[in-house]
């Protein structure tokens, strides 16, 4: 029966009883200390991977099926980092695909609308951070403006959404009549606001 011991990578004879270790192996690629070493699962075969403080990381077989490769840290860091991004892009893909299949056009179009109103707003923000806020009631009425007709929208939205019905017995017309009228009231308190 043997020992192995990760940190040296040799073996112990336990059946004997004594404390003598043969080197099985020396690895000698890192150019400064191991810091961790760490066994794969049974399922692998015998590997493992080692982690330097050169900043790069070794993965060592006994097949070598894969190899000694050394990777450097920032390598495994791109790998993660393009493992997580591609991930997120399959998450909007179903998403853009659920959408596209179960939103009614009308919902779409008060999407389309919504997002040029929060455009509009980003615009007249990015506008006022780099310009000013000269004249200040012009830039706080149109920033007024885009806020509330960005509310009043995702109000609508709502209303006409079918899963919500339950909770707003208004019809489609009246929820657009309303809208209607309370956009008509925003922008006469934003024309009055401007001076």
């Amino acid at each position: 029966m043997y020992e192995i011991s990760s940190s040296t990578l040799s073996t112990r004879d336990l059946s004997s009883g004594g404390s003598h270790f043969q080197l099985i192996h020396e690895y000698d690629k890192h150019t400064s200390s191991m810091n961790t070493v760490v066994w794969a699962l049974n399922g692998y075969g015998l590997m493992l991977a080692c982690g330097s403080s050169d900043g790069s990381i070794s993965i060592i077989t006994s097949s070598d099926l894969f190899g000694n490769h050394l990777l450097p840290f920032q390598n495994l860091l791109s790998i993660q980092i393009m493992s997580q991004i591609s991930q997120v892009v399959d998450i909007v893909k179903k998403l853009n695909e659920e959408y596209q299949t179960s939103t009614p056009k009308k919902l779409k179009l008060i999407d389309a609308y919504l997002f040029y109103v929060l455009l509009t707003g980003v615009v007249q923000f990015g506008y006022c951070l780099l310009v000013g806020t000269f004249p200040f009631n012009s830039f706080l009425s149109g920033f007024i403006s885009t806020v509330g007709c960005f509310i009043l929208a995702a109000s609508l939205r709502i209303q006409l959404n079918k899963a919500n019905q339950s909770t707003f017995n208004v019809s489609p017309e009246r929820a657009f009549a309303d809208f209607v009228f309370a956009h008509v009231i925003l922008h006469l308190v934003v024309i009055n606001f401007i001076g």
